[in-house]
């Protein structure tokens, strides 16, 4: 979907000026625009992303699709005004960006299709009469919905020859960001997509992706246990195993084919490459094949 219109750097800047501290504006001079909040490593165009580190800030530099960035000086550590994209300084990073966030740039740049919200299911599927569905749902066939579920879309469940069975609970999610005046709740735009013959038990929780056109992915073979949490814009890659009460925080990568060990957290960020183990009760020191400096490298 292409946005009707961008906002300016003007724009953005009227929208954040309540909350941000010693706003500053590096490269007013590019000719550029904005549909949308983001993150770094983001496929959408024209979007604005949070760079709190180094390593985010070399990935939104190098992201075509990221059209300007919102930093610290510190972070930014300017040397000329000759850097290649147009860059919003401020000393309350996060608490601007999600200022920002949740103000829905989408509904300003992009046309919503005048349709309604639909539910489609297929026949075979077999819903208990406990569950509740709200929003926009695609559910493929053979696929169970355990009692007391909570299913809000927009989510897609199953692939077209899926013989998925599910015990699924799923709710909505935002975040608390603590900001320098209050918790900032975190509005998510996305969606969740979730392939065929998964496995999800009972008490397990899926966030939504926080980014429009986004989701958070569960792709085919998955298998979550019991009271498994993953958060907003999280992949498990195809054949994965999330043993019960694991943690899989936001933006999290779990390559194909790993064992994720019952009660064990994967920070945020974190990417677990293939064939790989986390120890029951672990974290990210846990993981073995993949180095601890390619864990940490863009953790926020």
């Amino acid at each position: 979907m292409k946005p009707h219109r961008l906002l300016t750097l003007n724009n953005v800047i009227a929208r954040i000026e309540p909350v941000a501290s010693a706003l500053e504006l590096h490269g007013e001079s590019y000719q550029t625009g904005v549909a949308q909040t983001s993150f770094c490593d983001t496929d959408h165009q024209n979007s604005v992303a949070l760079a709190t580190n180094h390593g985010w800030l070399k990935l939104a530099v190098d992201n075509d699709a990221v059209s300007l960035i919102l930093t610290t000086p510190r972070i930014a550590r300017l040397k000329s005004n000759n850097f290649p994209k147009p860059l919003l300084l401020c000393d309350n990073l996060e608490e601007v960006f999600y200022y920002l966030h949740n103000q829905a740039l989408h509904e300003t740049t992009f046309v919503s299709p005048a349709v309604e919200r639909h539910q489609e299911i297929a026949p075979s599927v077999n819903v208990h009469p406990s569950a509740v569905l709200e929003g926009e749902i695609v559910i493929a066939e053979n696929v169970q919905v355990g009692p007391f579920c909570f299913l809000q879309g927009p989510l897609f469940i199953g692939g077209r020859y899926s013989s998925t069975r599910f015990l699924f609970h799923w709710k909505r999610w935002v975040v608390n960001k603590k900001s320098q005046r209050s918790h900032q709740q975190v509005k998510h735009f996305g969606g969740v997509r979730i392939g065929a013959n998964c496995q999800i038990f009972s008490g397990t929780r899926i966030a939504k992706s926080a980014i429009f056109q986004s989701d958070t992915v569960l792709e085919d073979e998955v298998s979550c246990g019991e009271e498994v949490v993953i958060g907003h814009d999280a992949r498990i890659q195809s054949e994965s195993i999330v043993a019960a009460a694991a943690a899989i925080s936001g933006k999290a990568c779990i390559g194909p084919s790993c064992w994720i060990g019952a009660g064990s957290l994967i920070a945020d960020s974190v990417q677990v490459g293939h064939h790989s183990s986390v120890k029951e009760g672990g974290g990210c020191h846990s993981v073995h094949g993949t180095s601890l400096h390619r864990l940490r490298k863009y953790r926020t």
